[in-house]
């Protein structure tokens, strides 16, 4: 026997409420231009052995991309090494993600650390709202971002607040573009 219930409320509430009760209210960053309705439905069902979550929009939009980060941010933490040292990584702490002699380093502001996971376990693990890929090697955490030096050729330096600087490959550059939203 299963119970449905639908309401309908502003998904932008909705997730923010849901993202501060569990205190993931960092997963927030902008405020819907137009407030719009959501239709959402609970169903109960004792013999259902996985939670399951569909989203079904016209479109992928800023209320959309918060609710898959509520999913997405499974990492949580990572386990970083540098020689003999090993540590536990905050993932929000980390400025970017890169590959170097085919290792995977997460970089803070203590430094490089070696961690286990491959760019791909990366990109997919992490909050869509807080992460983007900007090449094959690399990926960036956005409110890491000091500043982006456009080059006339249509290149994009991404300067991070330690002072590194990464660069935004053309592969990925329209997909880091809309991610900032220009």
């Amino acid at each position: 026997m299963s119970e449905t219930c639908r309401l309908s409320r502003n998904p932008y509430r909705l997730v923010k409420s849901f993202c501060q009760d569990t205190g993931l209210g960092s997963l927030l960053k902008t405020t819907p231009r137009k407030e719009t309705a959501m239709k959402l439905t609970l169903t109960i069902d004792p013999t259902v052995t996985e939670t399951t979550v569909t989203i079904i929009a016209p479109k992928v939009n800023s209320e959309v991309r918060a609710i898959q980060a509520l999913e997405t941010d499974s990492l949580g933490r990572i386990i970083g090494t540098r020689g003999s040292d090993a540590t536990v990584l905050d993932v929000r702490k980390v400025l970017a993600f890169f590959t170097k002699n085919k290792a995977v380093y997460a970089r803070t502001a203590n430094g490089d650390w070696r961690i286990k996971q491959r760019m791909y376990e990366l990109e997919s693990s992490l909050a869509a709202s807080d992460f983007a890929r900007i090449s094959q090697s690399e990926i960036v955490n956005i409110s890491a971002i000091e500043n982006l030096d456009l080059s006339l050729t249509g290149t994009i330096t991404v300067h991070l607040k330690d002072g590194s600087k990464f660069f935004v490959a053309r592969r990925h550059l329209s997909t880091f573009k809309k991610k900032l939203g220009f």
